[in-house]
């Protein structure tokens, strides 16, 4: 439940357990802690970090979820081609609620889902681009804004081993964006973090 568990870390083959989450590493203190899940699809985080965030609830941690992409590419059948991403939000919304993450804390970044690839870097784009902010779209930009509004301590996004390359490509991505929001690039997308956040990565599709 939500209001007991384990944590186990293993570091060179050593094993060690807490009842909280200090276990993430020094200088862990849950009152100074905001978490940033950067999840490539509406479904990533359910699947590889639900555990994590209910322990960050748990202990009383804000949490936000960074949603990449659009869920436009997700269908299974024809029938629901043009109306998925909408399905998909709203079961996202409901998802996330029974986590216990607020609505205000899920932030959709617009690129347009299995187009990542596409979407890498930064550009200047017309208002009404999939993924434009401030004048410009692209992954780094999205995400650089997402980091800055956020201003996380630790973020949690998928290993750079994941199968999915949209999985790999937010990875990617979100790394340098971590060096773009600690610096004073681009300021139209907010002031820097006071600091890089801890980075944790989640298996997914591994």
């Amino acid at each position: 439940t939500p209001e007991s568990y384990t944590c186990v870390r293993r570091n060179d083959n050593v094993l060690s357990s807490t009842s909280d989450l200090s276990i993430l590493g020094e200088g862990f203190d849950a009152s100074k802690e905001t978490f940033l899940f950067v999840s490539p699809h509406d479904d990533d985080i359910a699947i590889g970090g639900a555990l994590m965030v209910l322990a960050a609830i748990a202990e009383g941690i804000p949490v936000h979820i960074g949603i990449v992409t659009d869920g436009s590419a997700g269908y299974c059948s024809m029938e629901e081609k043009e109306t998925i991403a909408d399905i998909r939000r709203a079961e996202t919304y409901a998802s996330f609620e029974m986590l216990g993450v607020p609505v205000e804390n899920i932030h959709w970044m617009g690129i347009p889902d299995g187009q990542t690839a596409r979407y890498q870097g930064r550009y200047a784009a017309e208002p009404g681009t999939p993924g434009e902010v401030c004048g410009f779209t692209g992954m780094q930009n999205v995400i650089t804004k997402t980091l800055r509004d956020v201003r996380p301590t630790r973020v949690f996004l998928p290993t750079s081993a994941d199968l999915h390359p949209d999985h790999k490509i937010t990875h990617s991505e979100t790394m340098i964006s971590l060096f773009h929001a600690a610096g004073t690039i681009w300021p139209e997308l907010g002031g820097p973090i006071p600091a890089v956040p801890e980075v944790y990565e989640l298996a997914i599709y591994c």
